[in-house]
């Protein structure tokens, strides 16, 4: 009996897909069955493996993955059933890649989508390429990139409990620390079901959990009812605050929603405008914001770059104070995002005036971006806003959204209030 691995990656102009097969069984069977998903993704069954394929979507390739899916029902793998799903949500007569049982690297998936561009919409392949060459240059020349989408499982740290040294306290069985919990990296209470710490201590995620995290969550969520939240135990419908109710009503083909607020809205009703301020019933620190943020990009820091945070550590769990802090950007965006995605930006030369580890979190409609602080003096650059313009004239592809500072240092409590500017319609 031996261990079979084969790897399909999907990817299109806004979406990519994996399809990832572990075989434990006879060799022939499991290259009967590689050959069988070849024969319904691209036709035949005899392409070679490591080869990036166009392929434009049709009906009729949709057709043929809905078969395949009955025809491997047996399997019970959910990523062969989501296939037609993908394809119907890509659309007819667009193209796709689908490479073949190798790795796709970051600059890869750039070239990939030119390509893809050029095929779909005759926009020359150098043109596109040199577009994101001029975007990413600075950034790849600066950093090294490290990010996890939510959409697929993947696990960061030691897999065996018994080797596991917890990333924050440094504590390990030996030391009588445990490791029974799942160490979601991102709040389940924000839709994170797949990205996981395994090196995340049990005494640590109970004080993230008390102590930290439910800062940012309250902070967003009136937000996590709009867009239907999937939470740890159910879907977030409803949330009570000081001076308003919101609650999701299903109703099909559409989301509706009851606000109830229960005191005088603001706006100049002659300009047909109504401003919302919701008001929450708790709360929250703003510097436990923050901390939450950096939080999520600390736990997927590689394990021979944390000797870099120890004092982040330290501050993230109580044992140290700072109460100076960067400021942090953020934005709204169109759409939202169904599951958190967390992307870590860490310094590979010593540039001094480029901050040695960045985080960037999108959460439903926001972007949050923000320092993860290692508290060293070339860190007091970027206590105010001025310090951040060589940061970023490099990040050249952030400049396309409308971004807002905000100061989470304060350690004083706050009530977290969420405005929403309507325009009243006749």
């Amino acid at each position: 009996m031996a261990n079979l691995s084969y790897n399909f990656t999907f990817i299109s102009l806004e979406d990519s897909s994996d399809l990832g097969l572990l075989f434990t069984g006879d060799k022939n069977d499991f290259e009967n069955l590689v050959s069988t998903l070849k024969l319904g993704i691209f036709g035949r069954p005899d392409v070679k493996d490591g080869i990036a394929y166009f392929i434009r979507s049709s009906e009729t390739l949709y057709d043929n993955l809905c078969n395949l899916a009955s025809h491997l029902s047996y399997l019970k793998c959910p990523k062969i059933n989501a296939l037609p799903a993908w394809i119907k949500k890509l659309g007819n007569d667009n193209f796709f890649t689908v490479v073949t049982n190798r790795e796709v690297t970051q600059e890869e998936s750039f070239a990939i989508r030119a390509k893809i561009e050029e095929l779909q919409f005759g926009t020359p392949f150098e043109q596109t390429m040199e577009q994101v060459k001029e975007l990413t240059e600075s950034i790849y020349s600066n950093y090294s990139i490290i990010a996890h989408d939510g959409r697929k499982r993947v696990y960061i740290g030691e897999t065996r409990k018994e080797l596991r040294v917890c990333r924050y306290c440094y504590r390990t069985q030996a030391s009588g620390s445990t490791f029974k919990k799942i160490g979601h990296t991102i709040s389940e209470g924000l839709g994170n079901k797949n990205i996981i710490t395994n090196d995340e201590c049990d005494e640590c995620n109970e004080y993230f959990g008390i102590n930290i995290e439910p800062a940012l969550i309250h902070y967003i969520d009136p937000l996590r009812v709009i867009f239907g939240v999937q939470g740890k135990e159910h879907k977030i419908t409803k949330i009570k605050g000081d001076n308003f109710e919101i609650e999701a009503t299903p109703a099909e083909g559409t989301k509706t929603f009851n606000i109830k607020i229960f005191e005088e809205p603001k706006g100049d009703a002659n300009l047909h405008e109504l401003i919302l301020s919701l008001k929450h019933a708790v709360t929250i620190i703003p510097q436990n914001i923050y901390k939450t943020l950096v939080k999520y990009a600390f736990g997927i820091i590689p394990n021979e770059k944390l000797d870099h945070f120890s004092e982040t550590a330290n501050w993230l769990l109580g044992k140290s104070e700072h109460l100076q802090l960067p400021p942090v950007r953020f934005a709204y965006v169109n759409g939202y995002e169904p599951s958190p995605r967390i992307v870590l930006y860490l310094r590979n030369n010593d540039n001094a005036s480029l901050p040695f580890a960045l985080g960037e979190l999108h959460v439903l409609n926001l972007i949050y971006l923000y320092i993860v602080p290692t508290f060293t003096d070339d860190e007091k650059l970027f206590l105010n806003p001025d310090g951040w313009c060589t940061l970023l004239d490099n990040m050249k592809h952030w400049k396309c959204l409308n971004w807002h500072w905000k100061n989470l240092s304060s350690m004083n409590p706050i009530q977290p209030v969420m405005n929403f500017n309507i325009d009243k319609k006749e």
